[in-house]
């Protein structure tokens, strides 16, 4: 997603600079000229809308990893999971959809942000590689007296309960896992860090569903 614009940009200059070079001609017609000088307006057009591109991308970056804010603070999980998605666009919206099911209210979680966006990302990249074709991921998030919860469900190709049993297991590679690494087994410990719990229920054919309960104040 970075390199295309940035291919729109190194391609845009080159284009300028010929551009420039020919308009110096002395014997270029006006003809010749105006078509120059509209070729180099739409690249200069286009150059801007991709570095614009590329600040979106940042601003997303910068929210995610929350690099210039205090380790433990308060998330908007709601926030978290649009920055997710919009990181992972480019592999979602070519065949998967995405479905919000957002509670209302949903209270803030005091936690490390980058911890938990981290957890987000892997169990959002879980559930895309899950999928082989066309599917849907579902989130949806809900919240009990001291507690909030997460929920990222895949129509994707599902799991036996010898694949359930060793999921979390860093030595366990499953068709379900070969891309993951260590990401589930992280995750786990990521949550449970923040006394909560990380759980997932899956069927084979069906899909899998993983949930993240957080305590407000862990």
């Amino acid at each position: 997603e970075i390199n295309s614009p940035i291919g729109v940009i190194i391609s845009g200059g080159q284009t300028g600079a010929r551009a420039l070079e020919k308009l110096d001609d002395a014997t270029l017609s006006d003809k010749r000229r105006e078509r120059l000088l509209g070729a180099l307006g739409n690249t200069l057009e286009s150059t801007t809308v991709a570095a614009e591109r590329l600040k979106a991308m940042v601003a997303r970056l910068q929210s995610f990893v929350r690099v210039d804010e205090a380790e433990v603070k308060e998330l908007d999980l709601h926030e978290s999971i649009e920055s997710v998605v919009a990181l992972l666009q480019d592999q979602l919206e070519a065949r998967l959809g995405v479905v919000r099911v957002f509670a209302e209210d949903l209270p803030e979680v005091h936690c490390r942000p980058a911890d938990i966006n981290q957890v987000l990302m892997h169990l959002m990249q879980n559930a895309i590689d899950a999928m082989d074709g066309e599917g849907t991921i579902t989130v949806t998030t809900s919240h009990e007296p001291g507690w909030v919860s997460v929920a990222i469900a895949d129509t994707g190709r599902g799991m036996s309960a010898e694949e359930l049993e060793g999921l979390f297991d860093p030595s366990f590679v499953g068709a379900t896992r070969v891309k993951l690494g260590m990401g589930l087994p992280v995750s786990r410990q990521i949550v449970t860090s923040h006394g909560g719990e990380l759980r997932v229920e899956s069927e084979v054919g069906q899909g899998s569903t993983f949930s993240v309960r957080l305590p407000l104040a862990p």
